[in-house]
């Protein structure tokens, strides 16, 4: 519940960027599915890394942490479905920014590399 509050926000950017390729504004969907994706990519990275160091370097314990201590074992499958959302992630920033198609809205009028 607590992710709910980062992965929402990231989820709608995200979603308001699809809508905006597949309408009139390809350069909009651009800019926001970028945004999305890289802050997306920021935040996965950022708890993979944590998850990470947590097994690579423990810290001494508070005996009464209500918080599991992982194994490697285990932290590869915590961290597993982040570096997949990573990959993916960058998969989609990379697809954004090497599209060189024809652009088809009102304003580019058909032009190739019309951009902002």
């Amino acid at each position: 519940m607590f992710s709910l509050v980062v992965f929402i926000p990231l989820a709608v950017v995200g979603s308001l960027g699809a809508s905006a390729l597949r309408r009139a504004r390809p350069w909009l969907g651009r800019w926001l599915g970028s945004i999305g994706a890289t802050a997306a990519i920021l935040t996965y990275a950022s708890f993979v890394f944590s998850v990470v160091e947590t097994v690579v370097a423990p810290e001494i314990r508070d005996p009464n942490s209500w918080g599991p201590v992982l194994t490697p074992g285990a932290a590869a499958l915590v961290v597993l479905p982040y570096a997949i959302g990573v990959a993916a992630n960058t998969s989609v920033l990379v697809r954004l920014w090497r599209r060189t198609g024809t652009f088809t809205d009102r304003v580019h009028n058909g032009t190739r590399g019309a951009a902002p």
